[in-house]
């Protein structure tokens, strides 16, 4: 495997383990939020990421939220299916 495939191979793997903190972390009532579109040579930069040959696959902040968050109450909005969901 030619070492851009070796990366791009590792960088997917990623994914696995962000999937189970994601699910772990929900389990414990502790939020979380994958991001994507973020610019990984910017992290590699600011994190000195590529001086241990290291690079930014995934991103996911996680914590409590505050409780002075006046949106944490609120009920989620969400479309309806039918108008999310096509079936073919």
């Amino acid at each position: 495997m030619s070492d851009e495939k070796r990366i791009e191979w590792a960088k997917n793997q990623c994914f696995i383990a962000l999937g189970n903190l994601l699910s772990h972390v929900a389990m414990l009532k502790i939020d979380s939020c994958a991001i994507g579109g973020f610019e990984a040579e910017k992290y590699d930069e600011i994190l000195g990421l590529r001086a241990k040959n290291l690079t930014a696959a995934v991103v996911c902040p996680i914590g409590y939220r505050s409780d002075e968050d006046k949106y944490q109450t609120l009920a989620k909005v969400r479309f309806d299916k039918k108008d999310a969901i096509e079936v073919i």
